[in-house]
């Protein structure tokens, strides 16, 4: 998803997790490793603002995502993840048009 001002948000979760509010946490997109983020909690969902441009290219072609919350470690297989970007922005863009 993106934000008001067009950055990547990224979401991950589980069913078993319980988070609330700010939390520190480390972003490897293939074997780029960022260093310490902040992130937002809440409920079972933690959200990422990705507001650098080089991580944004990073993720589009993605293909592991490694994430390190206080809580564990967590990996996911990715693809597609630009595509997804090119189409929710021009969906973004849609908006602004229909909205005028």
């Amino acid at each position: 998803m993106l934000s008001d001002a067009g950055q990547v948000v990224l979401a991950v979760s589980r069913s078993d997790w319980h988070v609330s509010g700010p939390q520190k946490v480390r972003l490897g997109i293939d074997r780029f490793e960022s260093a310490n983020l902040q992130a937002n909690g809440f409920s079972n969902l933690v959200l990422l603002l990705i507001a650098d441009n080089d991580m944004q290219q990073r993720l589009k072609t993605a293909k592991d995502l490694h994430w390190s919350l206080p809580f564990g470690k967590y990996h996911a297989a990715v693809s597609g993840i630009g595509d997804a970007l090119t189409w929710v922005r021009q969906c973004e863009r849609k908006k602004v048009l229909r909205a005028k």
